[in-house]
């Protein structure tokens, strides 16, 4: 069973950003950079064959995938009927 804390453990100065500027102003312009390199890449891909379920009949399967890329790492054969992507830009 899990045990949660009777009062929350971190104190605000935690969730203070070391810049405070506006997000906006940096992702005005689409970065398209892969922040992983190639190995990383296949290890992932290799992990998500092992740990996402066979696509089934009907293809009943949705995936939400959160801190997406512009480079998927989902294996080709895995095919979602739906599938979102909530990165850093609209691109």
């Amino acid at each position: 069973s899990i045990q949660f804390p009777a009062a929350m453990p971190f104190g605000e100065d935690c969730f203070t950003r070391e810049d405070e500027a506006d997000d906006s102003i940096m992702y005005r312009s689409p970065i398209l950079c892969t922040h992983i390199d190639d190995d990383a890449i296949v290890a992932l891909t290799k992990h998500y064959r092992r740990t996402l379920p066979a696509t089934p009949p009907g293809n009943a399967v949705a995936l939400l995938d959160l801190c997406s890329s512009w480079v998927s790492f989902l294996p080709p054969e895995f095919t979602p009927c739906r599938c979102v992507g909530l990165g850093m830009n609209s691109s």
